[in-house]
């Protein structure tokens, strides 16, 4: 399979999570701050696209079963910054499930990225860095969240994306 993780989408408000809401906080500041004048031209202008931000989504890697997700981009999601945040404590390099980004079109490594608790990664979704998560050789939690094009997200999954129980989705 290409994906060995199980996940679950945390809305907000959620009784289950109530500390999601600080990470979307922190993170919604964030995005508004890449999209001034005061960071790079290239940035903010690719940052003007980020007009939504999906639902945190959890992932959990079980170690023991080797879990890993094979290389690939998330542009099908309409996303234009994808951010993940770990929550993995004490973790080593004998732990596995490095963030492994390639150099587009190539099979030549870009950067490998330990999982380690409380890193923030942010990363352009697109082509421009397909990645995978290596083996895992014990349990791996990251909280996933990515910020899309609003228009072009309803556009291609109407209110399902945007406002999944008003468009009778469920978790």
């Amino acid at each position: 399979a290409a994906r060995g993780d199980y996940a679950v989408c945390v809305c907000e408000p959620d009784g289950r999570a109530p500390e999601c809401r600080r990470l979307t906080d922190e993170l919604d500041d964030l995005v508004t701050r890449l999209k001034g004048a005061d960071s790079p031209p290239q940035v903010s202008s690719r940052m003007q696209q980020a007009t939504f931000r999906e639902d945190v989504m959890v992932a959990w890697y079980p170690g023991s079963q080797r879990a890993r997700y094979l290389r690939h981009t998330d542009r099908d999601r309409q996303a234009v910054l994808t951010t993940l945040l770990y929550l993995n404590d004490d973790w080593g390099d004998e732990d596995g499930g490095k963030l492994r980004l390639f150099w587009p079109g190539t099979a030549d490594v870009r950067a490998e990225i330990a999982p380690v608790s409380n890193r923030l990664v942010l990363f352009w979704p697109d082509e421009s860095n397909p990645h995978e998560v290596l083996t895992t050789f014990r349990d791996r939690l990251t909280m996933v969240v990515w910020y899309t094009d609003g228009a072009a997200s309803f556009v291609a999954h109407g209110l399902a994306k945007l406002a999944p129980e008003r468009a009778g989705v469920s978790g």
